[in-house]
């Protein structure tokens, strides 16, 4: 698991399209760690941390996330491909947990 507290682009708190602030815990997340978090955090987002607008983001919704799991983990791994994720855990005040998937291309 990764010790990183480094916020990626600077990015210390996150505003999500449903209007709910998080702030940043820790990553990039290695692979067991992000796959945890996709599969059972509060809220799982995608989008580009260099432009955090939350019109930006995309909320992958609970009955999806075993689906999109499949697709971006070969990225999450070895980075590499046309398009692939890096994965950072954020977290709430009221204690909830949420992980972005910073997307690259």
């Amino acid at each position: 698991m990764s010790n990183n507290r480094t916020p990626p682009y600077g990015v210390i708190e996150l505003l999500d399209p449903d209007d709910n602030r998080w702030h940043f815990v820790r990553g990039p997340l290695d692979l067991r760690a992000a796959k945890r978090l996709v599969l059972t955090a509060h809220t799982v987002l995608e989008g580009y941390l260099h432009c955090p607008d939350p019109e930006h983001l995309t909320v992958v919704a609970d009955t999806d996330r075993r689906t999109f799991w499949q697709t971006i983990k070969r990225g999450l791994e070895d980075r590499q491909g046309e398009v692939y994720h890096v994965a950072y855990e954020f977290g709430s005040a009221e204690g909830r947990r949420m992980v972005f998937l910073n997307r690259h291309c």
